[in-house]
């Protein structure tokens, strides 16, 4: 059974807006307030792309929770070459019980935190912190819902080469897993989509 985690409906302080854009994500902090008793439940997020209004687009949400950061953000793709200049994966998470903006802020400001934990044969390789998903808005960065399920949702960014936020993943496989933590690390819900392989490959070394 999952554990839970805790929000209030009610906003309870300012938004803070950060600085760290990842491919038109950036990052999005809230103050501290204390938040009343209900549950959340973490799932796949979002994609910002607007794909009911495209067509045959293959930009659907994330079943999976992870899309190309270098194939135009589709999503459900699990191979990525490290020698394609700024090739980067984007890792999306939702919670099932977060509707609002307001919902958002206050999960914010319980003091908890979204991370993506990748692991190498068993092994934990870097565990990374999300971002609540936002975009630049007449200079500033605001917080915008997927288009497709007007839900808020949160971001993290691995480059796999010299860019920033880069993370030196070697070729092979690796697994991965949502986790919310309390402000004293403790673990308090965890994800794992049933696709939650991805593989890193470097095609400059196969010729």
């Amino acid at each position: 059974m999952k554990k839970k985690w805790l929000y209030s409906a009610a906003l309870t302080g300012a938004l803070v807006v950060g600085s760290i854009p990842l491919m038109g994500f950036s990052s999005v902090s809230a103050a501290q307030g204390k938040i009343q008793p209900n549950q959340i439940t973490l799932e796949s997020g979002g994609t910002s792309v607007p794909y009911k209004q495209m067509g045959d687009s293959p930009y659907h949400a994330p079943v999976d929770g992870i899309i190309s950061g270098t194939q135009g953000c589709q999503p459900d793709l699990h191979e990525f070459d490290k020698s394609i200049a700024g090739s980067h994966i984007v890792f999306t998470a939702g919670i099932k019980e977060v509707l609002t903006k307001e919902d958002a802020a206050n999960f914010e400001n319980s003091g908890a935190q979204i991370f993506v934990e990748i692991k190498s044969n068993g092994q934990t390789v870097k565990e990374l912190p999300f971002e609540l998903h936002a975009m630049p808005d007449n200079g500033e960065l605001k917080e915008v819902d997927d288009p497709n399920t007007g839900l808020p949702f949160w971001v993290s960014a691995v480059y796999l080469n010299g860019s920033r936020n880069f993370v030196d993943l070697p070729t092979g496989d690796y697994n991965y897993q949502f986790k919310v933590k309390d402000e004293k690390g403790r673990v308090l819900d965890v994800w794992t989509p049933k696709n939650h392989k991805f593989t890193i490959i470097d095609s400059s070394q196969t010729n």
